[in-house]
């Protein structure tokens, strides 16, 4: 699952921080460049106008817990990612209890197969199977739809990337292996018009055998650590966006890449990290940068000492 990451513009660990200089603006121009200016301008600004508000009630309603720092990540100007204390199933766990206090029915094991829509075509309900039998949910305000991405569908992943060409069976996924696109399915069934398709996300830093997430990353987004191709060659800017990290993996990194931290330029090296597909709107194009890794000791406080 996810690490549950939240960027919030002037959250309270900013604060205790001391960092300023963040706004609104600051972090819709993030978002809208970092998603190569494809994004819906209006819907950015509601996300970026409300994303503090929503983690304060987060915080504060629903009774989620962050940690006390907070982690920078590619495409930002700044620090300004809250960290929830139990990573993305903080956010589950904790829904799941409120709502529940709340008075909330959860049924488990209930699979949703169709959404039931009216004679205009108004979506009115969903039908489902649950312990075998088919059960009928019929809606009095609406229905909410989150069934996340395709990441898991090689099938779909096939039929809908116009960008990488290459995202079959071979490229393993971050994603849960039920992220097969079920939802996305019922909604086009049921007349939805699906948008943004073909911007699927690459995960560079991953294990290349079984594409799960390698927590050793941090170390690049902290600067600790170089990409370099099999020839020992920095071939790329390490705090970049995701989609820029794999596009230089394949021009320039030969598919696969070493994650090196910069304290052991001089040892060995290990393979670690391949491209890895999930669902995201991120699209964002730069120069490259190609250096040799014997050069940029003096670019990185001295760590590398002589070697």
């Amino acid at each position: 699952m996810s690490g549950g990451e939240y960027g919030a513009l002037g959250n309270w660990v900013q604060r205790q921080m001391g960092m300023e200089g963040d706004s609104a603006e600051l972090f819709f121009k993030d978002i809208y460049e970092g998603g190569g200016k494809k994004g819906n301008p209006e819907l950015i600004r509601v996300l970026a106008e409300n994303a503090l508000p929503n983690a304060l009630w987060l915080r504060d309603y629903v009774g989620v817990k962050y940690k006390d720092y907070q982690s920078w990540y590619g495409g930002h100007t700044l620090a300004r990612t809250l960290w929830p204390a139990g990573d993305g199933p903080q956010y589950v766990d904790t829904l799941i209890d409120k709502a529940l206090d709340l008075g909330a029915e959860i049924h488990y094991n209930t699979r949703a197969e169709r959404l039931l829509t009216d004679d205009r075509g108004r979506v009115i309900g969903v039908r489902a199977r649950r312990g075998g039998k088919v059960v009928e949910y019929r809606a009095e305000k609406g229905v909410i739809l989150a069934t996340g991405g395709f990441g898991a569908n090689v099938a779909m992943r096939m039929k809908y990337d116009t960008r990488w060409h290459s995202l079959d069976e071979s490229i393993p996924t971050t994603n849960s292996p039920a992220i097969v696109g079920d939802g996305l399915v019922m909604a086009e069934e049921a007349g939805a018009n699906l948008i943004g398709m073909g911007d699927i996300q690459l995960y560079p830093i991953n294990n290349p055998a079984t594409g799960n997430y390698y927590f050793m990353d941090y170390a690049r987004l902290n600067s600790n650590a170089l990409l370099i191709n099999r020839n020992g060659q920095r071939f790329v800017d390490e705090k970049g966006t995701r989609d820029r990290l794999a596009e230089a993996i394949f021009v320039f990194g030969g598919a696969s890449q070493y994650h090196r931290p910069i304290q052991q330029i001089g040892g060995e090296r290990g393979r670690h990290g391949f491209r890895q597909a999930q669902q995201s709107g991120e699209d964002r194009r730069r120069p490259l940068l190609y250096v040799p890794v014997r050069g940029l000791c003096s670019s990185h406080h001295g760590r590398c000492g002589d070697r």
